[in-house]
């Protein structure tokens, strides 16, 4: 290959992960890798590896797991039970340039680095981590909202002003990713929001003659099941219009215990995946 052919190559990025409970910072992740590339490739752990490396059941299947992160708007192609200690061998398979990961450290189940033999061979980014949300996080929220006793069992005294800070958390926390300047007035949720939309949204314009579909929902937990919705709905028009209903809406019909995400995280998660166009909340009424 000459030099010519060389500069025409396109930047081939590989990133894997579990995406488990899949939130906004999965999706920030994903955009920040592509960003770093022309294609990007995303490895999904199977269940079994997830159980061995992290010592617990992933909440979502692997075959859930591989069809959302092939429905998000900045992965190209996805590699279906991914090694947790990805090896040079495995880029080169896909023909991937190099491996990203955030900056957190990530451990097999022998507590040695994942990506040792990447970091050595010098096929190894990172990007930083989209703080105030994780997996984890997602399922100590999940266990307050449906059973007090079994999430007591498992954690400690979960008091309702414990369960607030788990919900509060991360609206606080997310301003580290934006490099917003701390300071004694947080930003607010709408802020927040538009901060994050102005990096996630590639709004996509409605023209003339298009068949506009409207749905709206809570979208809490976003699943597979949020996604087929999605797709039958975009498949009877041109043009897909989300509603997102507000936090405050979602307590009056579901109990004062859910959404168990934010506005904020809601639309931010939704907005990573290409099925829709648009996306209308309660801050654009």
């Amino acid at each position: 290959m000459d030099e010519k052919d060389e500069a025409k190559k396109p930047i081939r990025v590989y990133l894997d992960g579990c995406f488990d409970c899949f939130h906004f910072a999965h999706a920030n992740a994903l955009r920040q890798a592509r960003e770093l590339g022309d294609v990007l490739v995303a490895g999904v752990h199977s269940d079994g590896d997830i159980t061995q490396h992290k010592g617990r059941t992933p909440v979502c299947s692997e075959a859930e797991r591989y069809r959302l992160i092939r429905a998000v708007k900045w992965v190209d192609e996805v590699v279906e039970s991914a090694s947790f200690l990805p090896e040079v061998e495995l880029l080169e398979k896909h023909n991937c340039d190099f491996c990203v990961h955030g900056d957190d450290k990530s451990c097999n189940a022998d507590g040695t680095d994942s990506y040792r033999f990447l970091k050595e061979a010098g096929r190894y980014k990172e990007f930083k981590r989209t703080p105030g949300i994780s997996t984890t996080d997602i399922i100590k929220r999940l266990l307050l909202a449906t059973d007090d006793r079994s999430c007591a069992a498992e954690e400690g005294d979960f008091s309702e002003s414990k369960s607030s800070e788990l919900i509060q958390r991360p609206l606080a926390e997310a301003s580290g990713c934006l490099e917003i300047s701390p300071g004694i007035n947080r930003p607010s949720e709408n802020c927040l929001m538009s901060k994050f939309l102005a990096k996630f949204a590639s709004k996509v314009e409605r023209k003339d003659g298009d068949r506009a579909v409207y749905i709206a929902g809570d979208f809490d937990l976003f699943n597979e099941w949020h996604l087929e919705l999605l797709e039958k709905a975009r498949s009877h028009g041109d043009y897909l219009i989300v509603g997102v209903h507000s936090d405050e809406d979602v307590k009056t019909y579901r109990g004062d215990r859910f959404p168990v995400l934010t506005l904020l995280e809601r639309v931010l998660t939704l907005v990573a995946f290409r099925v829709k166009n648009q996306i209308f909340h309660k801050s654009d009424c």
